[in-house]
């Protein structure tokens, strides 16, 4: 077979089959230099966004951490009353593990915001926190399931309160003065079983809308003039999902605390920086 040849005007001679050769030999070479540039850069873009997240994660749980109560945004005596509760029911020294301060300012210097964030209600607190939060292309979302204050009040002078608990909630309450508790009473919007445990001790009872002197009374703290004894009621569980109305009555007139909590998905969100 004869080859087709290519004279130059040097005087060498080339066949068109080394040419094609060539030409071939040099785009397999762009075309792998490419790739593996290609690869080396996916690889840095992916350790760059390995560090982004492992960094974000770690900035969420500092955040977490910062939020757990309490925050030092509440008027002093309500401080001791939260003081109180952690000692006797968490064992902590410094916060209470598994919870969401919603009036904690984070001192992190990094954007961000929780998200599913409930309103309280509040006489209590020094300071208010923006919750709103717009989501963008560029956040990291870490979400937790948190016990978030709704409720913390102080009443003065009061005899009697009345609180509402629903299924999963956690009611703290304290009296500050000499004052005994006479009773606590129970009733719910419509008939229903209801499973409560009481400073540990579990209790089960039938309600309707006609209040029922529970049993609670041989479980409850009293205070001692020293300190804010805390009591906890829990509702456990009520077969439908009725609300339970508690009242609370003393002998007399006193400052009563209140804290009450309920679980909550609480999103943290912060911008991913590389």
């Amino acid at each position: 077979m004869t080859l087709a040849k290519l004279k130059s005007k040097k005087g060498y001679i080339f066949t068109y089959e080394a040419i094609v050769v060539a030409i071939i030999f040099v785009i397999v070479f762009y075309v792998g230099h490419f790739a593996i540039t290609h690869n080396i850069l996916t690889v840095h873009e992916e350790k760059r966004n390995i560090e982004s997240f492992e960094k974000a994660n770690l900035i969420t749980d500092v955040l977490y951490k910062q939020h757990e109560l309490h925050s030092n945004s509440y008027i002093p005596d309500y401080k001791k009353f939260l003081d109180k509760i952690k000692e006797r029911y968490y064992t902590s020294e410094n916060k209470i593990p598994g919870t969401f301060d919603t009036f904690t300012q984070a001192d992190l210097n990094n954007p961000h915001n929780f998200a599913n964030v409930p309103n309280v209600s509040s006489n209590v607190n020094l300071t208010s926190v923006n919750y709103s939060v717009i989501y963008s292309d560029n956040d990291y979302v870490k979400t937790r399931n948190l016990l978030v204050p709704i409720k913390t009040c102080r009443y003065s002078n009061n005899r009697t309160i009345s609180e509402n608990i629903s299924n999963g909630e956690i009611l703290y309450f304290a009296a500050n003065g000499s004052s005994t508790l006479v009773y606590i009473n129970a009733s719910s919007t419509e008939p229903t079983d209801a499973w409560f445990l009481v400073n540990g001790v579990p209790f089960k009872m039938y309600l309707n809308s006609t209040p029922k002197i529970t049993g609670f009374g041989k479980v409850i703290n009293t205070h001692n003039w020293e300190y804010y004894e805390p009591n906890e009621i829990k509702l456990l569980n009520v077969s439908n999902s009725t609300s339970i109305t508690l009242n609370i009555t003393y002998n007399q007139p006193s400052t009563i605390y209140v804290l009450k909590l309920k679980p909550e998905n609480i999103s943290c969100v912060i911008e991913l920086r590389s």
